[in-house]
């Protein structure tokens, strides 16, 4: 299945209702002739690179156009992607996944019975058997299907492309044309390289009246550049050819961090730039590529001299600080005050409507409003502290910032030991940092001082430590010898720091997170709480029994499949679960729980002897396939960590344990390390394990020092412990 451009598609967001509607057949034509009669030589290429005759496919031409504009007299702005590409099949794992295609809906965007937006979507395809015949593949075949996620839906189109074989090409294009009321357009990442080969690329960027284009080329891509040929309108034009493949799928792989790629965003500017335009939008006649460190100062004095009506935020905290904290003068317990307000205000005081009532109600309110009003804030409050702006890992450096939807805020708090506040989550704390800044570049702004005084410096986001993040599990396994083939296993789990955000929102149902929430504090009002007539009440009580009964139970069933996942066996029984602590609030951080359960499929009989795949109890290693030993690409881990197991084995009276040397492993270097022990005391087998990455980015060279400590991982799982019958006993 191929998959479209997203850029497009999620600029009309599903949020009233969506119908299908029909092109004109003058239209279909119109674009059917167009696209067809493309120039490019390689629309005619049947040929692929001697290099490249292995390759499960080849993209022997792309061609994409983005055009934006703005018609005269007219209220509305138009984004068009005109793109084709041309493929050679050349075994049978590309036939089977261009067998079948999808391509969204055209659709309608209405608000009452006014159309605010539309999209109208064009498709052709092709097919080029190897003898030079060629075949058109009929639309009216398309199936129309509808795909939900969550409350929403979203229509789109599949069809089936009969009769492929290795050595056809298929030639296809999809045009999708915009029209919207809004002042916006969206974002576009464009990457020159994805998963098969491509001999030869064009993008093109068709600037008119009254847009503005900025583009910033990343990862070592071609940079766009005027193109002549164009008189009329401003078109910025990008060649490449020869692009090797890359392995999108590989272990902790940014696209936006390695693969060559143009992000881009256009501009409509109705007179002239105001506001943040002024600091992210370059002239009419070029290509904005480079915001300087002067501009995004600029940007920031011209959001914090802001009237208060854009921080609406700042006036509820300080009227819960004039409630709770007139007279505190500590830095710290007035900046850590102030973000577990806005954190339980924004999450746990809606949460209980949207649980009983589907409550769905948009408060406008993310993570950058809320940084921005916090810092208002403590402006006022005479709080030391600096605002700063930073690029996620996943987004893009520092130094290739173009488009205004990378930045993301935090606030620095100046005390003597300085801390960062840097998310808004249920679980968040007012000193720990969003792993996708950390070790980022960003730019730091004192916020105390005037804007005429204010300096900007670059600085580097702090990483933390694989201790800090940390999981350490404790198992306790008995072997019933009445009980085939089973073990029964008491389990006892720590998460902390980044670690514990892994599992939280399965293991913390949520009226444990509300009654954990500090509702008097936070004037939290729970529904059974509520000064209502007995009949809600009634009802209240009703529904939110419910609700624990089904998170209940949607917690046991997602914990059995997980630990059968985790320790690649069944469980036949899972006999119980206790939180013990949820890991919400920085003065208890661990979340912690404990459980019991009965596991068939780790452990074997052959007569009276036992055979315990013990190695399987540190749940599920990476098993790095032959693909993945050479690799060029940098990587990218989600933060520093460590995991440490525990293991102890009750051993059966009468026998006795072999194969404990096969349990002693120590591979440890610069990237981290795998470092396991076992041993045999009063009855016990205990087997001590510890796997750490001691950074949350490596460089491609040190790619083999973590292959050492991950292949030695999973060599542990594959072990076995020979559980022997002693002799006469």
């Amino acid at each position: 299945m191929f998959k479209i451009q997203q850029f497009i598609i999620g600029a009309l967001c599903v949020v009233c209702s969506f119908t299908s509607w029909g092109q004109t057949q003058d239209k279909i034509r119109q674009i059917k002739e167009k696209m067809w009669a493309l120039s490019d030589p390689g629309f005619k290429s049947t040929e692929v690179p001697d290099k490249w005759k292995n390759e499960s496919a080849v993209i022997l031409c792309r061609s994409m156009e983005y055009q934006v504009k703005k018609e005269v007299f007219i209220i509305a702005l138009y984004e068009n992607v005109y793109s084709r590409q041309r493929i050679k099949l050349q075994d049978a794992a590309a036939v089977k996944e261009y067998s079948e295609l999808s391509f969204p809906a055209s659709r309608k965007e209405m608000s009452g019975v006014t159309t605010i937006a539309s999209l109208s979507v064009y498709v052709g395809i092709k097919v080029i058997k190897s003898n030079g015949t060629v075949k058109d593949i009929d639309m009216k075949e398309s199936v129309v299907m509808e795909a939900k996620q969550g409350y929403e839906k979203e229509q789109y189109n599949k069809i089936a492309v009969p009769d492929l074989e290795p050595g056809d090409i298929i030639d296809y294009y999809y045009c999708l044309e915009k029209t919207t009321a809004w002042d916006s357009f969206g974002r576009v990442l464009y990457s020159l390289a994805g998963k098969y080969p491509i001999v030869k690329q064009r993008l093109d960027i068709n600037v008119m009246r009254k847009c503005h284009i900025s583009a910033k080329s990343m990862n070592g891509a071609p940079e766009l550049k005027r193109n002549t040929e164009f008189k009329d309108n401003e078109v910025y034009s990008l060649l490449d050819e020869n692009r090797e493949k890359v392995n999108s799928d590989q272990h902790w792989f940014y696209t936006n961090r390695s693969v060559p790629s143009v992000n881009f965003r256009a501009y409509y500017i109705q007179s002239r730039k105001s506001g943040w335009e002024e600091f992210f939008v370059g002239d009419r006649e070029e290509v904005y590529s480079n915001i300087s460190s002067e501009k995004v100062l600029g940007y920031i004095n011209m959001i914090s001299t802001l009237k208060k009506k854009y921080y609406p935020w700042s006036a509820a905290i300080n009227s819960f600080w004039s409630r709770n904290n007139r007279k505190e003068k500590d830095a710290e317990i007035v900046s850590r005050e102030a973000y577990y307000y806005l954190r339980q205000r924004t999450h746990a005081a809606r949460m209980e409507d949207e649980l009983l009532y589907n409550s769905k109600v948009n408060y406008g309110i993310n993570n950058a409003n809320l940084m921005l009003d916090l810092s208002y804030a403590l402006k006022k409050k005479k709080v030391d502290h600096d605002l700063i702006l930073v690029t996620s890992r996943q987004a893009c450096d520092l130094k290739d910032l173009i488009v205004r939807d990378d930045i993301s805020y935090m606030i620095r708090v100046n005390t003597p030991k300085p801390f960062f506040i840097s998310n808004f989550n249920e679980y968040s704390y007012y000193n720990e940092i969003n792993p996708l800044f950390e070790g980022a570049t960003a730019y730091s702004v004192n916020m105390l001082k005037k804007a005429s005084e204010r300096t900007i410096e670059k600085i580097v986001i702090p990483v933390t430590s694989n201790e800090v993040n940390r999981e350490q599990t404790d198992l306790l396994v008995s072997i019933d010898p009445e009980q085939e083939g089973k073990v029964h296993i008491k389990r006892s789990v720590l998460s902390k720091g980044l670690c514990r955000f892994a599992e939280i929102r399965t293991l913390v149902t949520s009226y444990e997170y509300l009654y954990d929430s500090k509702p008097e504090k936070y004037s939290i009002i729970l529904a059974e709480n509520q000064d209502v007539s007995k009949r809600v009440r009634e009802s209240n009580a009703a529904k939110v029994a419910q609700r624990k009964e089904q998170d209940q139970k949607e917690r046991l069933e997602t914990m059995k499949k997980e630990v059968e996942r985790d320790f690649s066996a069944k469980v036949t029984s899972y006999d119980k679960f206790e939180l013990l602590q949820t890991g919400s609030w920085d003065d208890k951080p661990e979340l912690k729980f404990q459980d019991e359960f009965t596991l068939e499929g780790i452990l074997t009989t052959n007569g009276p002897n036992y055979l315990l795949d013990a190695g399987k109890l540190i749940s599920q290693q990476i098993d790095l396939q032959k693909e993945e030993m050479d690799r060029k690409d940098d990587i990218y881990m989600p933060y520093a960590r460590s995991f440490v197991y525990t293991i102890t084995v009750a051993i059966p009276k009468g026998y006795e344990v072999k194969g404990l040397e096969n349990f002693n492993s120590s591979v440890t270097n610069t990237a981290g390390g795998f470092v396991s022990s076992a041993s045999v005391s009063d009855g016990k087998l205990s087997v001590s394990v510890k796997k750490y990455y001691t950074h949350n980015y490596e460089k491609a060279s040190r790619w083999p020092d973590m292959v050492a400590f991950l292949e030695a991982a999973y060599h542990f799982t594959q072990q076995k412990i020979l559980i022997r019958k002693v002799q006469n006993s």
